[in-house]
């Protein structure tokens, strides 16, 4: 198991796993030899609410940094995913297209989205503290 911490923000109390790094678009990513896993964080998760419907697009298609690879439709809100890197996806995470409740019960376990391989181009990546900096920055605005 990896080690995880909660941080209270003024909304909510959010867990940030130590070995992620995260993106200021609400990402956690895993790098993993020589793919990364992207998911949604616990911050965006409670702040947008239960995910009603879940598109991903299919393995193999290649993206570059800033590219959609899903879309979402939550409780309050509806919007497209962007990847933060560049690169082949290699694998889709089935089980949360059949129940996308799981990006919010298990978001950093079983919620995953995609696995990206073939990786040429990363975009700026926070550690915890920093992710954990932006949200409280953000909560300041």
């Amino acid at each position: 198991m990896c080690p995880k911490r909660w941080f209270n923000t003024f909304w909510y109390k959010v867990e940030i796993i130590e070995d992620s790094s995260y993106t200021r678009d609400y990402f956690w990513v895993k790098e993993r030899d020589d793919s990364f896993i992207l998911g949604w964080t616990d911050y965006i998760e409670q702040s947008v609410g239960e995910i009603m419907y879940l598109e991903l697009i299919p393995v193999g298609t290649r993206l570059k940094k800033g590219d959609e690879f899903g879309s979402v439709e939550t409780a309050k809100w509806v919007g497209k995913l962007y990847t933060p890197v560049s690169g082949r996806v290699s694998e889709i995470n089935q089980e949360v297209l059949v129940d996308p409740a799981l990006v919010c019960e298990a978001p950093f376990s079983d919620g995953w989205f995609i696995k990206i391989t073939d990786v040429n181009e990363k975009g700026l990546f926070l550690s915890p503290q920093e992710y954990l900096g932006h949200l409280q920055s953000q909560e300041d605005v």
